[in-house]
């Protein structure tokens, strides 16, 4: 049996439809178009059971195969049903796992948590179609947010520089870069300069002690002698 969403209503943008019938179980994101295959389904009326699973908080990082255990900080998702990207009284969001074994998942059964079942069977030509239609059609989309932000630019940047400088911590000296040029364009848009030098304020020159205060009429204010001026006339 196969189900098809057609639309969706009053939900918050990336949720997350899960139908279960019977003990098979199915989920995909609104929009994603993927349908709902259920195999093995018996004859007559089954009963069918729908979550909604709103997004809550997302992370994204690399992750490779070892034996390893890690903390992956969460950032709240904007959502009407959180307030300011954060459960009610959660500061912070965080999972803990452990790492081991392959990516490969030869060594492990499928879980009803895979969305169709898997199929040993290569893809058809068709299904290649259709996807590399897709792929085509979501770098078209994503072009101007990538030109808007000079994302490709920066990028390419980057890794000449890790190339040339070989630091010791590639990923602390690529955080650097990346801070300093979000500090560079942050100054660009608020058209920040740099506040000239002043020159340091000079203090008053203080008369030395041992000099004595001039006193009496200015210079060109003095009187001359009478003996003089009779002489004058």
């Amino acid at each position: 049996m196969e189900l098809k969403l057609l639309g969706a209503r009053g939900l918050p943008e990336g949720s997350l439809v899960s139908i279960k019938i019977g003990t098979i179980r199915r989920q995909a994101a609104i929009g994603s178009g993927k349908p709902y295959r259920f195999g093995g389904i018996g004859e007559g009326k089954q009963q069918m059971k729908v979550d909604i699973y709103a997004p809550v908080a997302h992370a994204r990082l690399l992750i490779e195969p070892c034996e390893a255990k890690c903390t992956v900080q969460l950032e709240g998702s904007s959502s009407a049903a959180l307030g300011k990207g954060r459960l009610l009284g959660v500061q912070d969001m965080a999972l803990d796992f452990s790492v081991s074994g392959s990516l490969s998942g030869a060594d492990f059964p499928a879980s009803d948590n895979d969305n169709c079942s898997n199929q040993a069977s290569r893809p058809s030509s068709a299904l290649s179609d259709r996807n590399a239609a897709r792929r085509h059609q979501v770098a078209l989309e994503t072009q101007p947010y990538f030109e808007q932000h000079h994302l490709m630019e920066v990028m390419q940047v980057l890794l000449q520089s890790v190339i040339k400088d070989k630091p010791a911590d590639p990923y602390t000296y690529m955080m650097g870069v990346l801070k300093n040029t979000r500090d560079a364009a942050a100054a660009k848009l608020e058209g920040w300069s740099p506040k000239p030098e002043q020159a340091p304020l000079q203090a008053p020159r203080q008369r030395p002690a041992s000099a004595q205060a001039r006193t009496g009429p200015a210079p060109n204010e003095l009187e001359i002698p009478k003996a003089k001026a009779s002489a004058l006339r």
